[in-house]
């Protein structure tokens, strides 16, 4: 939904109106250990700061050092430095994957006795930065106030939208932008996707042709990506998974009248590939509803189904 945007935008408003505070974005997506994790930040931190000397005074992450002490001396550099600072840790879920033991525990010891640095964690991968936040067993249990991103406005987005085509002497009829923010359902990312191509293969007003042919355009660059996708699936998970993209967004999976229209498995095992399905992100569940996450990889499922 634009997230790291969104991060950003905060980050430039904040140095506009409260210029002593320092802002770090740590984009950890990628990082594989504690050690990857430690290197980024560091990096990070001590790109922004002033020219320091030594390890003593900053603690870079070098070969053979624990990195959980090096993680340590960074929080102290940050304490000791007593600025008012922001850290947004971008794809903070990633932690979950690293192989150490009791990350989360060891990162909440520091972050909740750093007075002076606030923290934003973000992440796409909503199943689990809500486990990590809302599980009572999880070090991180109720320590942030959470937020979900909505999907821009239609009416703000068309407005923002038509003025960009209008700039170029395009016009963008509403009933074209309906079409393509209700076909990914306002999701940010896919909307500006599609009218960019929409704006490339236009010369005047656009056209709901102008609309099915830039979606098909996107859709022939991704099928490469989007069969290898298909590999990664059993025949169960892929029925299901196309069922879903046909229907776009299905609240009740594991009604009769779901599971007959299109031919699927009994009950138990639907319910385990959808299960394995949002565990792998090719559906997200979000209040009560279920949908294909990548939405342009929705429209290649149905084109084939």
């Amino acid at each position: 939904m634009g997230k790291t945007s969104l991060i950003e935008n905060v980050f430039s408003l904040l140095g506009e109106r409260e210029p002593s505070i320092r802002t770090y974005r740590i984009d950890i997506n990628g990082t594989c250990n504690l050690s990857g994790f430690v290197s980024r930040f560091a990096a990070v931190v001590y790109g922004q700061g002033e020219p320091l000397t030594g390890p003593s005074t900053f603690p870079y992450p070098s070969e053979g050092v624990d990195p959980g002490y090096q993680l340590k001396e960074i929080f102290s550099y940050l304490e000791k430095k007593g600025q008012r600072c922001v850290i947004a840790l971008d794809e903070f879920q990633q932690i979950t994957e690293y192989p150490e033991k009791g990350v989360e525990a060891l990162l909440r010891s520091y972050i909740q006795f750093l007075p002076n640095v606030s923290f934003i964690f973000s992440g796409s991968r909503r199943h689990l930065m809500i486990e990590m936040f809302s599980s009572p067993k999880r070090p991180f249990y109720q320590s942030t106030q959470p937020m979900s991103l909505l999907p821009i406005g239609e009416e703000k987005y068309y407005l923002f939208a038509s003025s960009l085509f209008s700039k170029a002497g395009k016009e963008l009829p509403e009933e074209c932008f309906g079409y393509v923010y209700g076909g990914v359902m306002g999701h940010t990312r896919y909307v500006q996707c599609w009218l960019n191509k929409v704006y490339e293969f236009t010369e005047g007003t656009v056209t709901k042709e102008t609309v099915r042919q830039a979606l098909y355009s996107i859709l022939l660059h991704e099928e490469d990506s989007f069969c290898s996708f298909e590999r990664f699936l059993t025949s169960s998970q892929k029925n299901v998974l196309r069922a879903i993209a046909c229907e776009g967004t299905v609240s009740e999976p594991y009604a009769v009248n779901f599971l007959r229209k299109y031919s699927l498995p009994a009950t138990s095992t639907v319910r385990i590939c959808i299960k394995t399905l949002v565990e792998k992100e090719f559906l997200v569940e979000y209040r009560g509803e279920y949908s294909v996450y990548n939405k342009f990889f929705m429209y290649w499922l149905r084109m084939r189904s």
